[in-house]
């Protein structure tokens, strides 16, 4: 039993959910086994159920019979899957508009069917979103007011709107598909066969229906996604994207302003430090917008990567506030170590040592990645404080923490590296210019090297000693 589909369905249900479910279960419509109830009242109260602990419960006086508990399991497994359908169908606002004109067409009921039509015709015009669902809805709208009219000889049977709403919506879907094709392939390094792609982005270039927002964002997307080098295409995403923040969902957002963000990260890395303002410009979008949420909880990595793109950029006081207040928003098991890190990070580099180095000896982060650049920063300073001893046994410590974790991949040879340049940073002899320069030249050539700037830096320090 603890392994049945029926029950991963049933604890799946949120508390709201089971309350509903309750009402659905009784219902005669959807069930109409009164064991089934039973079997859902049992599962309320109990868990790690077997088989002949149920079969007891739900039938004290008969025999032990497995094909009844089976019988039992595919009803209430069947009215769960019609719950778990019609929750995801109330949640779609238009559904049952599209469907209840279906359903006033294959009855002939014509005055129904045009009261309907001309609500919703209403309802979409009024709303400010013009998003992937409502051209969708737009599409399907039309798909019956064609059906319904396609007895009648009139000249006014919207079959051009029906072409435009279906173009539109295969464009839209076209291009999204492409996107998650894109970004998965650079993950999974798989290549897809986009099929019509090619000659509709062609198509897209001189067409009218780049004035529709949802299909330009879309469009510009994919073509930054595709191509890390199509500033053209980035420079026409970014005021889209700021006009348009209305007419889509957050989490719709989130993946353009995602797209936008990674590029501007490609063309850092790439030297092009000026994309560092437009990152730091698009975050504080966002966060207006409120597209970096799920659930209305910021994630570490967000919360993380923000603070650190203004510490960059030297905004100080705005990434101080930051920090305090979007700590709200971050998952309460991980809330005050994550603040206690990028406050460290903060202080860091406000030249707060102090502090920095409080939180950093007193908080035990949950997060191998966050240990790692934790013990990093007390490096940096115990260094620049000439703290020798502190920085030697640190540095001992570290390495052997990095060696305990398995799992850090390229992470590893880029904190290895860092401590091998540190220790070589304590060592040589800053009267020996060679030497120096030695230094400087393999800082800049290896491949793998967390804060690479500013080992640089410190050997640049020690040339003008």
């Amino acid at each position: 039993m603890s392994e049945n589909r029926t029950l991963q369905l049933f604890r799946a249900l949120s508390k709201k959910e089971l309350k509903l479910f309750d009402k659905f279960v009784r219902s005669p419509i959807y069930n109409q086994h009164q064991d089934v109830i039973a079997l859902f009242e049992y599962l309320k109260e109990n868990d790690g159920l077997n088989n002949e602990d149920l079969f007891k419960s739900l039938f004290p006086k008969e025999k032990f019979e497995i094909q009844k508990i089976h019988h039992l399991n595919s009803y209430l497994l069947k009215v769960l899957e019609q719950f778990f359908a019609w929750v995801e169908w109330q949640e779609e606002e238009n559904e049952g508009q599209i469907h209840l004109l279906r359903a006033y067409r294959k009855r002939q009921l014509p005055k129904h069917f045009d009261r309907v039509f001309s609500k919703l015709e209403k309802k979409q015009h009024k709303t400010v979103s013009r998003n992937r669902a409502f051209h969708a809805t737009e599409y399907r709208r039309f798909i019956e007011r064609v059906k319904a009219d396609s007895g009648k000889r009139s000249a006014n049977i919207p079959l051009q709107k029906l072409s435009n709403a279906q173009d539109i919506s295969f464009i839209i879907e076209k291009l999204y598909n492409a996107c998650t094709m894109v970004s998965h392939q650079t993950v999974v390094k798989k290549e897809y066969d986009t099929g019509l792609l090619k000659p509709l982005l062609e198509y897209l270039e001189n067409s009218e229906w780049m004035k529709e927002p949802a299909v330009a964002i879309y469009y510009y997307s994919y073509k930054a996604l595709s191509d890390n080098d199509d500033v053209a295409s980035f420079n026409e995403l970014k005021p889209l994207l700021q006009n348009y923040v209305g007419s889509f969902l957050p989490s719709e957002l989130r993946d353009h302003y995602l797209v936008a963000i990674n590029f501007c990260a490609t063309q850092i890395n790439k030297g092009n430090r000026e994309f560092m303002v437009e990152a730091f410009d698009f975050y504080k979008l966002g966060l207006k917008a409120e597209v970096f949420f799920e659930n209305g909880q910021l994630s570490r990595l967000t919360y993380k990567n923000i603070a650190v793109v203004g510490l960059q950029l030297k905004e100080y006081e705005w990434v101080h506030d930051f920090i305090l207040e979007y700590a709200e928003r971050l998952p309460e098991k991980i809330r005050e170590g994550n603040k206690n890190h990028n406050l460290a990070h903060y202080y860091f580099e406000v030249k707060d040592y102090d502090r920095a180095m409080q939180l950093l000896v007193r908080t035990e982060f949950d997060n191998v990645l966050h240990n790692m650049f934790g013990k990093m920063l007390l490096a940096k300073m115990y260094y620049e404080l000439k703290e020798q001893s502190a920085l030697d046994n640190l540095l001992l410590s570290f390495k052997v923490y990095i060696h305990r974790h398995k799992e850090l991949g390229y992470h590893k040879t880029n904190y290895l590296n860092f401590i091998k340049f540190t220790k070589r940073l304590t060592a040589v002899n800053f009267y020996d210019k060679i030497a120096l320069q030695k230094l400087m030249d393999r800082i800049k050539n290896e491949q793998y090297l967390v804060e690479r700037k500013w080992l640089l830096e410190q050997v640049e320090s020690l040339g003008r000693s």
